[in-house]
């Protein structure tokens, strides 16, 4: 007997080969041939509407709402047959499967207001039931689970057909375009609109569209192979021309027509006085064919090519004032304080088609404005593009009132400095055909709809969904989706960036995700109901936000002071042994002098020592030279630090060369201490109940010697090889390393420790008073390789974490007097260990635990594990040597294991009843296992994945890296972000979302910074070569971009 499907939350699984397993159920498509011989009523329709393969169903457990075995009568043969049935929540619609397992889909039942469900009465057994609809009667019989079963069964029917009788359960605002763009099929502008749109009568009326039923049985026709080949050939724009708005065409506009007693109103509506004012000029000219035509518009710009040329954003915005200084990626300057978004307004877009289902075509909506030039109203209109949506891909369906639609989860974001009565937005709807580019030229405009920015903003204010019906041209796509298509645009209220004490934040992107309904085990769901209404009051708001550490600076700065007072007094040392070997000597040569009254005899062993004390002479002076001229380079980089850590304190970012270190810049000498492009990636989750989660992760370059260069291998070999360079050549690698690293612990213990104070979970605040007592455990993943000189990096990057743990690194925590979090000081105590005073701003110093005041100082553990992703790490596994990483990956999990049992014994003393020392223990063995299995022919990607979580769980601080942290870094944070949303807060749609963030994200903007481009650089060859959980969204990835 089967029990009503659980909504449940499944992780994504990454397996050990690295191919992740996403949260669907996949259904294949039977034999269409068998279908038409058995007479199946889902294969017959399929043939007559399509000769090609249906598409495959993906669905969760969250999307289900009753499942199990039922014994079916046939259609044709009339025989019985076990199926696999499934009722679905999203969607009302009963489908039957070959067996649970398979999963091969055979048939379904749509159903409608109008379907019955009742038991047969006359049968032998009480366990038969027919399902009656317009077009199909089954019979089916529950005898496997009784007559209980039988009730569950039909019982779940019935809530289900009751979901279609029922009203739509909020009002859409029906938006008008600005005008009707049927003009371009040949039509006159005056006829257009009198066809088209409704008359000012209906308008004034508030009267709503009529709401096409039934949608759900049909299919529609995917492109034939023909078609698909010659769907990548650049195709024309066949965009609907737009009319030149000008001043004085707004100043004619007659105020907004509103009914109080109504809850249904339109947007304003401009075509009527458009029309007539075309109809006059018509009139008095005395021809009908040159005033009515619109003037073309031109494609928008390509979401990669913002930065070539002035836009017209860059012309509205004053870039005088601090919010117009750019919108994302529209920017002319990379320096951060251009990069940084003004405050906008952000829609929710859903998409839905009346004629076709929409489903399984991958969708893209851009939103542009409209150009026009004050003196020259005549000219032709450009577009310059605002924002865009990730392409969206799946056959998840939302009910949307009456009608199905396909959420994108990225919002689109409208600049407040673009609210003016003059501005006019346009949202086009485009097929994506190649998916290769992201040029909008190679792809197939399907509709638009052109609306006054003032306008949308006044319709959608007060949260409702605004319904807007797409222009459709014949000529500009394939059938696929009809002619009858529409977005639903809701706005959405979003929270400020998170005021990141030791950040610069200067990128953010926001997403709505649906979210499964979590029920306790062998209960029936939540709800039996679909999830209706506006996305805002059911969805997740997601923020991601990105923002550049001061710790690149203010560590820094305090490492080269400590620098400096060590070199000091080396120094002063080295004179002393200079004035004694001078005094020694002076006294020695009165001593042997002819002249002395009582003379020393000279012997050969006097003259040995001689040459000796000589010998020694030399060398010391030679040192002292050279820490002169070590002194002096430190001078010239504290001052050189001074002045940057001055202007962040004034006023935040400035220029290129402040708080962020380009990757492009690894080899520059004037930066070497500097981390490279060390970030901090935040990502908030705003439940429906007002809760809110929080995780950051920190992304940088691998703390190694660039500069140096890897030739002979980093410091493990080098070290390992018996020192074959100078000490102090060793030394100042190490330094060179282990400021870069401290920099990143700092950053990640000053993030780790706000975020924990800020958040009013318990289990957070049992973590944050657990640090004094265990310390700070910083977990760095690196997906360098272990071939060329990436080998040479993590061998560098391995000795600076072996430092840390065994030297002693400690975190002193303070009240600071600004409102910035950093590194004050650092100096080394009598035993050798090395101190950081970091300075917290006073309102957060306030929220710590008591036991940070009783123990003063807490001590960092650092952890390392890699494992190679990219091309070289295959060759490596074939024909090199990958035991540094196996070794590295073996040293990291005794640290990480002793500080687990240090963890857990502390924590059942203190913190017995808050923190999951189960869920600990169960995934350190995990871990363990994964360690020892390591494999050198695979990349065993779930070392990475399991020991993260498992440090996330004991309250560690993330950190991940590459060579330049941006393009394979850019792939490992998304995965581990979404799969903690997936875990925590129940996202349906995981996959689909890390790839959303992989192409609309925080990390495209992070690569723009570094390089000046935004496309991750993956050429072909890697893009094979990289696991399938990190593999980046094709479009996004070129070969000619620097790293």
């Amino acid at each position: 007997m089967a029990a009503p499907a659980k909504a449940t939350t499944p992780r994504l699984h990454v397996t050990d080969s690295g191919k992740i397993q996403d949260q669907y159920y996949h259904a294949q498509a039977s034999s269409r041939t068998m279908g038409l011989l058995m007479r199946r009523s889902m294969d017959h329709r399929r043939s007559k509407q399509s000769k090609h393969k249906r598409a495959e169903d993906r669905f969760t457990d969250a999307e289900i709402a009753f499942a199990g075995n039922l014994t079916k009568q046939g259609s044709f043969w009339r025989t019985w047959r076990k199926r696999y049935f499934i009722l679905r929540r999203d969607r009302p619609m009963l489908c039957y499967y070959s067996s649970s397992k398979e999963l091969t889909k055979l048939g379904e039942i749509t159903l409608d207001a109008d379907t019955i469900i009742e038991p047969v009465e006359s049968s032998s057994s009480s366990c038969f039931f027919f399902i009656k609809t317009k077009h199909r009667k089954l019979i089916v019989n529950a005898s496997d689970g009784g007559d209980a079963y039988m009730r569950g069964w039909i019982d779940a029917l019935n809530v289900a057909v009751e979901s279609c009788r029922t009203t739509v359960p909020f009002a859409f605002k029906n938006a008008t375009p600005l005008s009707d763009h049927e003009s371009v099929r040949g039509r006159r502008m005056s006829d257009a609109i009198d066809i088209a749109r409704p008359s000012l009568t209906s308008v004034a009326s508030d009267a709503p569209p009529p709401i096409v039923p039934s949608i759900h049985t049909t299919e529609f026709a995917p492109p034939s192979p023909r078609r698909a080949a010659s769907s990548r050939e650049p195709s024309p724009d066949y965009r609907a021309s737009v009319p030149t708005f000008s001043p004085a065409f707004f100043a004619q506009l007659p105020p907004r027509p509103t009914d109080d007693s109504s809850s249904m109103r339109r947007a304003r509506s401009l075509n009527e006085l458009l029309n007539r004012t075309r109809v006059t000029r018509a009139s008095d000219s005395g021809s009908n064919d040159n005033n009515t035509k619109l003037a073309p518009t031109l494609i928008a710009s390509s979401w990669t090519e913002r930065n070539h040329n002035a836009s017209f954003l860059s012309r509205t915005a004053k870039t005088e004032a601090a919010d117009h200084r750019g919108f994302g990626l529209q920017c002319q300057s990379l320096s951060l304080v251009h990069m940084r978004p003004p405050d906008a307004l952000h829609f929710a877009i859903s998409f839905g088609s009346i004629e076709k289902v929409p489903h399984s075509v991958p969708l893209l909506v851009v939103l542009s404005v409209l150009n026009w030039e004050p003196d020259a109203t005549t000219k032709k209109q450009a577009m310059t593009e605002v924002a865009r949506t990730e392409v969206e891909r799946t056959n998840h369906l939302r009910p949307c009132g009456d009608r199905l639609v396909r959420d994108f989860q990225g919002l689109l974001a409208l600049p407040l400095f673009l609210l003016e009565p003059h501005i006019v937005l346009q949202l086009d709807v485009y097929i994506v055909s190649n998916d290769t580019t992201e040029a909008l030229k190679h792809h197939k405009l399907l509709g638009y709809f052109t609306i006054a920015a003032t306008d949308l903003v006044v319709d959608s204010d007060d949260g409702t969904p605004l319904l807007m019906d797409l222009r459709f041209d014949g000529r500009s796509t394939t059938n696929i989706l009809g002619s009858r298509n529409f977005l639903v645009l809701e706005q959405v209220a979003t929270p400020p960036p998170y005021a990141l004490a030791h950040g610069y934040t200067f990128a953010t992107h926001q997403y709505l995700v649906d979210t499964a309904e979590t029920s306790p085990p062998n209960e029936p769901p939540v709800t039996d109901e679909p999830r209706v209404g506006p996305r805002a009051a059911t969805d997740v708001l997601l923020s991601e936000e990105m923002s550049a550490s001061y710790c690149s600076l203010t560590v820094v700065h305090a490492y080269v002071q400590m620098l400096q007072t060590r070199n000091a007094a080396r120094i002063a040392e080295t004179r002393d042994v200079i004035r004694t070997i001078e005094a020694r000597d002076v006294q020695r040569s009165v001593m042997t002098s002819p002249h002395a009254g009582d003379a020393a005899v000279f012997t050969d062993n006097d003259a040995d020592d001689v040459e000796k004390s000589y010998t020694t002479y030399l060398e010391t002076r030679t040192r002292l030279i050279e820490l002169n001229k070590l002194q002096s380079t430190y001078e010239s980089m504290e001052r050189r630090y001074s002045a940057l850590v001055a202007m962040v304190d004034d006023g935040g970012e400035h220029g290129i060369t402040s708080c962020l270190k380009r990757s492009t810049m690894k080899k520059d000498p004037s930066v070497e201490f500097m981390p490279t492009n060390l970030v901090c990636h935040l990502l908030r989750a705003a439940l429906p109940n007002h809760d809110e989660i929080a995780w950051s992760t920190i992304t940088h370059g691998c703390a190694a010697a660039h500069l140096l260069g890897f030739k002979d291998g980093g410091l493990r070999r080098l070290l390992q090889n018996g020192r074959s360079l100078h000490e102090d050549q060793i030394e100042y690698r190490l330094d060179v390393v282990l400021c870069q690293l401290l920099s990143v612990i700092a950053a990640a213990f000053l993030s780790y420790v706000q975020l924990a104070a800020d958040d009013v979970h318990d289990v957070s605040g049992a973590r944050l008073r657990m640090l004094p007592r265990v310390g700070f455990l910083v977990d760095i993943e690196s997906l360098l390789s272990t071939a060329g000189n990436e080998k040479g990096m993590l061998e560098d990057m391995a000795e600076g974490v072996k430092y840390v743990n065994q030297k002693a690194v400690y975190f002193q925590v303070t009240p600071a007097t600004s409102s910035s979090g950093h590194c004050i000081s650092m100096a080394t105590d009598n035993a050798g260990a090395i101190v950081l005073q970091v300075a917290l701003p006073s309102a957060l110093f306030t929220k710590l635990p008591l036991s940070f005041y009783a123990q003063p100082r807490i001590q960092v553990h650092a952890v390392l594990f890699t494992q190679g992703i990219n091309e070289r790490q295959s060759v490596a596994n074939t024909v090199g040597d990958t035991s540094v990483q196996e070794d590295i990956n073996v040293e990291s999990m005794v640290t990480l294991a002793a500080y687990v049992e240090q963890y857990v014994t502390l924590g059942v003393s203190h913190e017995p009843s808050l923190l999951p020392f189960a869920e600990i223990q169960s995934q350190l063995a995990l871990v363990v296992t994964a360690v020892e299995s390591q494999k050198k022919s695979l990349k065993n990607v779930n070392v990475l994945v399991d020991s993260s979580y498992l440090c996330r769980l004991v309250g560690a601080g993330r950190t991940t890296c590459c060579k330049s942290g941006k393009d394979r870094t850019a792939m490992s944070v998304t995965l581990e972000l979404t799969r903690l949303l997936v875990d925590v807060v129940g996202v349906k749609q995981g996959l689909c979302l890390c790839q959303a963030m992989r192409e609309r994200g925080v990390r495209r903007t992070n690569v723009l910074v570094n390089t000046g481009k935004t496309m991750y650089a993956f050429n072909s060859l890697q893009l094979k070569c990289l696991p399938a959980c990190y593999k980046p969204p094709v479009a996004t990835a070129n070969a000619n971009v620097a790293s």
